[in-house]
């Protein structure tokens, strides 16, 4: 007899064809055509999307290099249970690998000999094309179930985030019907998870955490710190608070009560009231401009009193500026140049912070007392948004409207192959639709995308609107760090020289909402400086 090996794989616990069922059917392929087994190998619960990844797959193969010395016979349900790889490609790689080690692969269910010959190849490249086509449909289908069930407010991850709990629900009548431990598995047949307050001392952490951070102005290493002194269990009740899981939380957007998706395409889906909210949004925006601006402040941007930090550049060797200290009470700032390598790149002086800080003020105090101050705000809105919210609003329900008819087509064209219409004329335009309702879905997200930074900016309008009114209060009252922020808008750079001395200063036309994407146009100021020398 000859000998073989059996090879069985099912991608989920819950996949309907059975390890047994495969295992009956090349046990009985095994006895019809004279194959002794000598060994099993099982990959369970694993995708066949890679070889790599299956243990045992990868043990077949070890197998195989092992003993290839005398002929073996790989005997495998089917081609998609040797695997759906992305690539149809890998399916015939892998045949190769355990052909050039004297063994043979046998689909026991397929209704083909894969013996070499053109007609099996033929036949055996159709079938991993298709089982290829499936694996990237599923993947497909899988993103689009997420977001399904996201949009009716259901939670498809593992864990909880801190602070929440995960339920079981009754679909039918969307009652919680328990709360899940910890440990316990989303998978439950025919039942849906909800996320759901979590225990009150976790809840009470949670808000703390985010008060110290926004509102007090504590670090990540102060929080840590804090928590661990106060031996407060961490998300999993294992070890200790790190930096890295405090900045997680405090970036994790479900606290606002929405749940976030990324599709395969890397695009952010944001579906908002999924679940109860645990953070206020004022807070939770607090905490993420703190966020945003860290990096910045490890160099020193936010946390010293240099009120153009990044935004100063020399004119002699183009090395920006950084603050050099007091000296009589005042502050200075000097050339990295300099500070670096010395006078054979720079001989710049230090530079009085208030000599080139005070026409930066008066700049903008200038700018805002302008009658149309106002206008001058909205045009810089117009610049960043690009087009107007009534185009805006047009072309997103457009597109939602569209998105709906599409989804009726669909429905009607199902029922139709019932009514008589050939399957294969309603599947293509089922598939033409669905095409159309990929675009539509992008530009829905896009659209999204732009609502929500449309608010960023109209948030910052506002402020920048009634800026005129609260000037002497703002002046009084501001942190270092909301004058820089404010300077921002208004300041691209300044260029200082000092020989001769001046300053030129690159000044927005009308105030830049958004540094990254959209400058206004550069209105240049020049002026003479009286500096003292090294």
């Amino acid at each position: 007899m000859n000998k073989a090996i059996m090879y069985v794989r099912r991608s989920t616990d819950m996949q309907e064809a059975s390890l047994e069922d495969q295992r009956k059917a090349i046990r009985q392929y095994a006895a019809d055509n004279n194959f002794s087994l000598v060994r099993e190998f099982c990959d369970d619960a694993i995708s066949g999307k890679t070889a790599e990844d299956r243990p045992s797959f990868q043990s077949v193969v070890d197998f195989a290099r092992t003993n290839k010395n005398e002929p073996y016979t790989l005997l495998v349900y089917d081609v998609t249970r040797f695997g759906r790889f992305e690539n149809p490609k890998e399916a015939t790689y892998w045949e190769v690998e355990l052909e050039k080690n004297n063994m043979s692969v046998h689909y026991v269910t397929e209704g083909f000999n894969n013996d070499g010959s053109l007609g099996s190849y033929i036949t055996k490249v159709v079938k991993d094309a298709e089982a290829s086509e499936y694996i990237k449909k599923l993947s497909k289908t899988t993103s689009r179930g997420i977001r399904s069930a996201a949009e009716r407010g259901y939670w498809t991850r593992a864990l909880a985030p801190y602070g929440y709990s995960r339920a079981v629900v009754e679909p039918s009548t969307n009652s919680i019907e328990h709360v899940l431990k910890k440990d316990e598995a989303n998978a439950i047949k025919g039942k849906r998870i909800k996320l759901v307050r979590g225990s009150e001392t976790e809840i009470e952490i949670l808000r703390e955490i985010f008060h110290m951070y926004a509102d007090r102005e504590q670090g990540l290493s102060s929080i840590t710190n804090y928590l661990n002194h106060n031996h407060i269990p961490t998300p999993s009740g294992k070890g200790h608070w790190h930096k890295a899981g405090v900045r997680n939380i405090l970036r994790n957007q479900t606290y606002l009560g929405m749940t976030v998706l990324y599709e395969g395409s890397g695009d952010e889906v944001v579906v908002e009231g999924t679940h109860e909210r645990l953070i206020d949004e004022s807070t939770f925006n607090r905490a993420q401009r703190r966020l945003h601006e860290a990096s910045f402040a490890t160099r020193g941007g936010y946390t010293t009193q240099y009120l153009l930090t990044a935004l100063l550049e020399c004119g002699h060797c183009g090395y920006t500026l950084h603050g050099a200290g007091v000296k009589n009470g005042k502050l200075y700032y000097k050339c990295n140049g300099y500070s670096n390598r010395g006078k054979e790149v720079c001989h710049s002086p230090i530079y009085p912070a208030e000599l080139l800080e005070t026409p930066v003020i008066e700049n903008i105090e200038e700018q805002i007392s302008s009658a149309n101050w106002p206008s001058i705000v909205q045009q810089s809105i117009d610049l960043v948004i690009g087009r107007s919210s009534r185009e805006h609003s047009s072309k997103t329900q457009e597109a939602q409207q569209q998105y709906e008819k599409n989804k009726r087509r669909v429905e009607n064209l199902l029922a139709s192959i019932a009514d008589g219409v050939p399957r294969k004329t309603a599947i293509h335009a089922i598939q033409r639709i669905e095409r159309e309702q990929e675009d539509l879905e992008k530009i829905l997200r896009n659209a999204d995308t732009e609502t929500h930074a449309r608010s960023t900016y109209e948030h910052q309008a506002r402020f920048l609107t009634e800026l005129p009114q609260n000037w002497t209060t703002y002046l009084a009252q501001a942190t270092p760090q909301e004058e820089k922020r404010l300077v921002r808008f208004f300041l691209q750079k300044a260029t200082v020289n000092y020989a001769p001395p001046n300053i030129t200063y690159n000044f927005y036309s009308t105030p830049c909402i958004d540094r990254k994407n959209t400058e206004p146009p550069i209105t240049q100021i020049k002026k003479k400086l009286k500096l003292r020398r090294k």
